[in-house]
């Protein structure tokens, strides 16, 4: 079976509003298989919310089943001593009046308790911690953080219906690397646009081929870039 988790936010009526992703969120539900379980989830969704649907898909999935986790939005960076380069990458949730920050780290945990095969992409500033120039008509979808209007919200395991499974197969498809921003425009984000215009230009799908094509579109402003773990292969199909 495929799952999904498909989240746009634009941060609407906030000082960190954007423009295209939900439009993100739209184009890549509109090419999942009609069989795959899932929805876009745009306007608000709360870290709080983004750890219970994780268990819930832990508690659900099979080491025979994929699940997509895509996201769309704004990145930030924390300071974390324990790191090489001192800061780890966030992403950044909205409940309707505050972000709330899930960082890289606590993200991770949540996905890896998920058996299968597990399939993130990430189009948000830092993207590649989970692993330039530009025009006027774009905005960056970097915030710094602010702990005085934003909050960490860290994992907590909750309780599990059933024995823990393998690890899973981990595809990260990042929209750039750890240490840039990624872009918005009216139109979706700079570089999960070009990916669902590779999907529908190239043929096999496979997940190689696509961040190719986004990797060769997006530059010299963003550098997106991919990763396997645990197993997984790049010949992949995507969807």
């Amino acid at each position: 079976m495929k799952r999904a988790l498909i989240i746009g936010l634009n941060y609407a009526g906030s000082q960190y509003a954007l423009n295209g992703c939900e439009i993100d969120a739209a184009n890549i539900y509109n090419r999942m298989p009609r069989n795959a379980y899932g929805a876009t989830l745009t306007g608000t969704y709360s870290a709080e919310r983004f750890y219970a649907d994780c268990a819930s898909l832990r508690d659900a999935c099979t080491e025979k089943d994929t699940t997509y986790i895509c996201f769309s939005g704004h990145g930030t960076y924390l300071d974390d001593f324990t790191e090489d380069d001192g800061f780890q990458g966030g992403i950044c949730f909205w409940n309707g009046s505050k972000i709330e920050v899930i960082p890289e780290s606590d993200f991770r945990r949540a996905v890896e308790q998920i058996a299968g095969s597990v399939i993130i992409i990430l189009d948000c500033c830092f993207a590649g911690e989970f692993s330039r120039g530009a025009s006027k008509r774009i905005k960056d979808k970097f915030v710094p953080f602010n702990a005085s209007e934003m909050r960490i919200q860290q994992f907590m395991t909750r309780p599990q219906t059933r024995a823990a499974a393998p690890k899973p197969k981990m595809y990260w498809l990042l929209a750039c690397a750890f240490n840039e921003v990624s872009y918005d425009t009216v139109n979706g984000g700079f570089f999960m646009s070009d990916l669902v215009k590779a999907y529908d230009a190239i043929k096999p799908r496979s997940i190689k081929r696509l961040m190719e094509y986004a990797k060769m579109n997006c530059a010299p402003a963003q550098t997106p870039n991919f990763k396997c773990e645990n197993g997984a292969r790049p010949t992949k199909m995507i969807f």
